[in-house]
C-alpha cells in the first residue's frame, strides 16, 4: 500500500484503480480533475485545476522529496527516440513507478 497517489495523466478510471493501492489515511490528488467514482475506507481525494500556474503545490511536493517523505520510483527509462515502447509499456498498467524518457 501507498500514501499517495498523484495523477498526472488523467485517463478515465484512473481514480478507482488508485483505491486499490492506497493505504488508510491516503490520499489520491488529479490534477486533471478525474476523481474516483468511490472512495476506499479512510482514503480521501482532491482534484487540483492548474489552468494557472501555481507553485504552492510544485513546492510542496518537492519539500517532502527533499526531506524524504515522498519517495519517486522510476520503473523504466527509455531513450526518446523509444517514446512508443514507452507509451505501450505504460498503457500495460503493470508499472509500479513511473516511465521515464531520456532526452539527449
Amino acid at each position: 500500500a501507498v500514501d499517495v497517489v498523484l495523477d498526472a495523466v488523467g485517463e478515465v478510471g484512473t481514480g478507482d484503480r488508485a483505491m486499490r493501492v492506497l493505504r488508510h489515511g491516503g490520499t489520491y490528488v488529479t490534477l486533471l480533475g478525474q476523481l474516483a467514482s468511490s472512495l476506499a475506507d479512510g482514503v480521501r481525494q482532491e482534484a487540483c485545476q492548474l489552468n494557472q500556474v501555481q507553485t504552492e503545490y510544485l513546492d510542496a511536493l518537492k519539500a517532502f522529496v527533499e526531506g524524504g517523505r515522498l519517495a519517486i520510483t522510476i520503473a523504466a527509462t527509455y531513450p526518446l527516440d523509444d517514446i512508443a515502447e514507452a507509451v505501450a509499456a505504460s498503457k500495460q498498467g503493470h508499472t509500479q513507478g513511473k516511465i521515464a524518457l531520456s532526452i539527449g
